[in-house]
């Protein structure tokens, strides 16, 4: 069984398991160049959720973004991110 099972549709992927923690920084830093608005939850020291928008790079987008949103599974369905 292939434990980082993935599951796309047109508009959603939906991943168990999080980047490579390479690959998230060079993806954070290169989309903070480029203006991201990004929240993230944490516990304790850890961050275990996160929202962003990137906005799109083409001239005349840029006023509009690509939403990403991920928590960690073991925070799945505890409400984390409807609460203050």
């Amino acid at each position: 069984m292939n434990s980082k099972k993935v599951w796309h549709s047109p508009r959603v992927n939906v991943g168990e398991m999080p980047p490579p923690k390479q690959n998230s920084r060079a993806f954070v830093e290169d989309a903070r160049r480029h203006g991201m608005v990004q929240y993230v939850a944490f516990a304790g020291p850890r961050i275990v959720g996160w929202c962003d928008v990137v906005p799109h790079r083409w001239e005349g987008f840029r006023h509009a973004g690509r939403l990403g949103m991920g928590i960690a599974p073991e925070f799945h369905m505890m409400g984390l991110l409807l609460s203050e």
